[in-house]
């Protein structure tokens, strides 16, 4: 009777390393984070815009989606939303190859880790105290997303000749501090019908107001040879009448 052959040395190695041992490699978000040297204590990520090339444009994509109208006092020319304000970036600086990392594509980081883009509206005249989401998201491709709740206190010129059957738009004005628009581009990642309907969808209370409308437009501000993107969201709304203000509570009542 003819004896098997007998397995080479060189044969059992490549089916050891083919079967990798004979257990399924293991990755953790932390490996990706070491890989990327992304530690508390590294500050190459967070001190300077995240470019390769200083030339190079950070595109910021911002979306703000109103959850409520919490006060439009005319009296003091202030108008109170509550916004949701998701946006994102390219940070040139981070990538890694997810079949390296068992297909991990995503992570989330604390927000102090990484740059952010200087955002602020010009507007808002009470610093927010909202709680703030202490994590973004970022992508094997260096895209980061990050989102926070806001309550802005905010200025607004108003009209009230028509009051209470007046109708008023307010104004959110966002912008760099001091990135030039060489520098960082604001674009809006949905036009105006979608964060309207949006909108109308989440809205969770609108007082003695209706909300109409949100639309979103760019624009450029200029001073001392310089430019700024500004991105301009304006919320339109209706004062309610008596009659519509209690057919709304009887609604809002009903189950």
């Amino acid at each position: 009777m003819q004896k098997p052959p007998k397995m080479t040395c060189a044969a059992f190695l490549l089916l050891l390393i083919l079967t990798n041992g004979g257990s399924c490699k293991v990755c953790s978000y932390q490996d990706v984070l070491n890989y990327l040297n992304l530690t508390a204590d590294s500050s190459m990520f967070r001190l300077t815009r995240p470019v390769l090339d200083h030339t190079h444009i950070t595109v910021v994509k911002l979306d703000i989606i109103v959850y409520a109208i919490l006060a439009v006092v005319e009296k003091t020319q202030t108008f109170v939303p509550f916004i949701w304000a998701s946006k994102q970036w390219k940070n040139e600086l981070i990538s890694w190859d997810p079949a390296q990392f068992c297909g991990i594509t995503q992570i989330s980081v604390p927000k102090d880790l990484l740059w952010k883009p200087d955002l602020y509206i010009n507007e808002m005249i009470e610093k927010d105290d909202s709680p703030q989401n202490p994590y973004m998201m970022v992508t094997f491709d260096g895209t980061v997303f990050a989102g926070d709740n806001i309550r802005v206190v905010s200025t607004c010129k108003m009209d009230v000749h028509k009051f209470p059957f007046d109708t008023q738009e307010c104004s959110i004005s966002i912008g760099s501090a001091i990135h030039c628009i060489k520098e960082i581009r604001i674009l809006p990642s949905s036009n105006s019908s979608r964060v309207t309907q949006f909108s109308q969808q989440i809205m969770k209370t609108q007082g003695e107001w209706e909300f109409l409308r949100l639309s979103v437009n760019n624009s450029i501000l200029s001073y001392d040879n310089k430019s700024w993107g500004l991105l301009i969201y304006t919320v339109r709304d209706a004062h309610l009448t008596p009659a519509k203000t209690t057919k709304s509570e009887s609604m809002s009542g009903a189950l």
